[in-house]
């Protein structure tokens, strides 16, 4: 997506000001962008616009990652793996973002979680 798309979901944002879904659209663009953190302030307002939404806590892990901010990025993925507990990549990501702290039994331990659910994909 490129600035016209970010800027109509910008306006769209300014008529529906609490809809998680164009915010969390315009998210998805500015993490495209490489705009990590005016994206991770939007989802985590999604996050706490729609707490039950598995993809929200995702997108926001996703970013916090990007951020290189994983400890904040393991807390999103396993919110995210907590709603919807049946998704291997939450599973994966959850791992990379323990892996990266350094927590190697934990994360192996998430790997060995998202291959359980779904084996031969490593997300």
């Amino acid at each position: 997506m490129g600035e016209n798309e970010i800027s109509r979901l910008r306006k769209a944002i300014r008529r529906k000001p609490a809809d998680p879904a164009l915010r969390a659209e315009l998210g998805k663009a500015l993490l495209g962008q490489g705009e990590y953190d005016e994206a991770e302030s939007i989802f985590r307002d999604c996050r706490r616009l729609e707490p039950d939404n598995a993809g929200y806590h995702e997108a926001h892990g996703r970013t916090l990652s990007a951020l290189g901010r994983h400890a904040e990025a393991e807390e999103a993925f396993r919110a995210a793996a907590g709603i919807d507990p049946g998704n291997p990549a939450f599973h994966a990501k959850l791992g990379r973002a323990l892996w990266e702290q350094r927590k190697h039994k934990e994360a192996e331990d998430a790997f060995r979680e998202a291959m359980a659910l779904k084996p031969g994909d490593p997300s």
